[in-house]
């Protein structure tokens, strides 16, 4: 049953259920994924920073490229503020509550089975999704943008608003290209299928389409070529990507229960959709079919361009929409049960719970990245600012801190061949890990800063007098190499040392 949507109710459902999502999922701003936006941004402020960085100096040489967009989006606002990154972040996280909620309105009437189905996707659901994907990030980044701008296109195409859903759509294109494409497809295929099983009208849909279109086709060209390889590298992209974010891409690396579990939602929304909804049991089916595709594609044949479609990342959809129709269910067959008015006193005790359990969870005063800011503030006062650093694989938060140039990170990457082939042989260099290591299931952070523990006298040498590296960090227990280092700085855990 389609009901009308108050600004209060959307007012009461973001005072509910953001502080329990920050709280829960606390906010990041200086580090993660932020690894490939903030020196960027920063560098476009005073472009002498980073001049020796690999990650920062490829994506200077690409005219455009995936990012391009939400760089230019954050640049503009002054993001490079840490307030106004964070009220950014705040106000896409408060349109993504409000959006989801208005959709899940649409199917339902009871507010708190609502809030039970909001808490379950921004709460639980990260921890069930095949390929580790969410639809909600605790720090600015494309994905969160595009997904906001997703779903109220998805809001609006079930409001039949269609000029709006294009919109939206675009928006969601160009701000994570991955993720408008997916759900063009999912939805502008949907609709069609709808149009020729019930012969119904669908000018307008074809008008949203042709302008969706118009509008994303020259975008979605040029970064085509900025990503094609240069020559024929025998699945050696396939290769690198499986090794760097394999559990994103192929479904081997998810887990069995997961996928378990997404079956049963698939199946349970599969079967609810068929009488209540055609247009999203059509979604369902096309998704459906074109994952088992893309799973085949991936796992059996290896294929580069089906692996750059990403389909895992389609799965929060169906996720989302078979919890609402589990909520819709429930809503139908319990409503007029007795014990169905002990539903507000259990949402408040969930609430409680989840509050408890955010406060074991997160320790805001994290000693490691403690110690990596200090390190970060420490460098930025101490060396110059061409100097080139070397760090352990997990630090994220020291180059924006630091505003140092790094030879390689392992966490900032670039969808590129050109980028990934030398980023990969830089890898293994330092912390000795490879492709054999992720399809043995090996943790490969883990394997990572162990082998950097032991990192040998010619490779410091390698990194010195071939790459010109001035300066590395190495956990405390690591062998000093006096004959080669000196040590600048210590904290508990770390030192930072200068090549002699």
């Amino acid at each position: 049953m389609i009901t009308k949507v108050k600004l209060l109710d959307q007012l009461k459902i973001v005072l509910f259920i953001y502080p329990l999502v920050l709280l829960y999922w606390n906010y990041i701003g200086d580090g993660n994924d932020l690894i490939e936006i903030l020196p960027t941004l920063k560098q476009w402020n005073q472009p002498e920073l980073y001049p020796k960085d690999f990650f920062l100096n490829y994506i200077k040489s690409i005219p455009l490229h995936e990012r391009t967009v939400s760089l230019l989006f954050l640049s503009s606002l002054g993001a490079k503020i840490p307030w106004i990154m964070f009220l950014i972040h705040a106000l896409f996280t408060c349109f993504l509550i409000i959006g989801v909620y208005n959709v899940v309105k649409l199917f339902i009437s009871q507010n708190w089975i609502i809030v039970w189905v909001l808490i379950a996707l921004f709460i639980v659901c990260p921890y069930t999704s095949v390929g580790n994907n969410e639809i909600y990030y605790n720090m600015p980044v494309a994905s969160l943008f595009a997904k906001t701008f997703g779903v109220w296109a998805i809001y609006f195409l079930l409001s039949n608003r269609f000029y709006w859903f294009a919109i939206c759509l675009i928006a969601s294109s160009y701000f994570h290209p991955i993720v408008g494409l997916q759900l063009s497809i999912l939805w502008f295929g949907s609709k069609l299928i709808h149009h020729l099983k019930t012969k119904s009208k669908a000018k307008i849909i074809y008008k949203s389409f042709l302008l969706y279109s118009i509008v994303t086709f020259p975008f979605y060209l040029i970064l085509l070529y900025y990503t094609q390889a240069p020559h024929a590298h025998d699945h050696f992209l396939f290769d690198i990507l499986e090794f760097r974010i394999g559990h994103h891409f192929l479904i081997e690396y998810s887990g069995v229960l997961d996928i378990l579990i997404y079956i049963v939602l698939f199946a349970f929304g599969l079967w609810y959709w068929n009488s209540k909804n055609k247009v999203l049991f059509y979604f369902y089916l096309l998704q459906g079919i074109l994952l088992i595709f893309y799973c085949i594609g991936t796992t059996v044949f290896h294929s580069e361009f089906i692996l750059k479609f990403q389909w895992l990342k389609s799965t929060i959809w169906i996720e989302w929409f078979s919890l609402i129709s589990i909520g819709a269910w429930i809503g139908n067959y319990c409503s007029k049960k007795h014990y169905f008015r002990f539903l507000p006193g259990l949402t408040v005790g969930l609430y409680s719970i989840i509050i408890i359990m955010a406060l074991f969870k997160f320790n805001a005063n994290n000693p490691r990245i403690t110690e990596e800011r200090l390190l970060g503030l420490w460098a930025k006062e101490h060396t110059p600012i061409d100097a080139l650093f070397v760090v352990p694989p997990d630090f994220t938060y020291f180059k924006t801190n630091s505003e140092r140039s790094s030879w390689v990170d392992f966490k900032a990457i670039a969808h590129h061949p050109q980028y990934l082939f030398p980023w990969y042989d830089r890898i293994h260099q330092i912390y000795n890990i490879d492709l054999s290591d992720r399809r043995n299931h090996i943790d490969l952070q883990n394997k990572a800063n162990n082998q950097f523990i032991k990192i040998s006298d010619k490779t410091l040498l390698y990194l010195n007098k071939n790459q010109m590296v001035d300066f590395i960090i190495l956990p405390i227990e690591a062998d000093w190499h006096k004959e080669v280092l000196e040590v600048l700085y210590s904290t508990k855990n770390y030192r930072m040392f200068k090549f002699i």
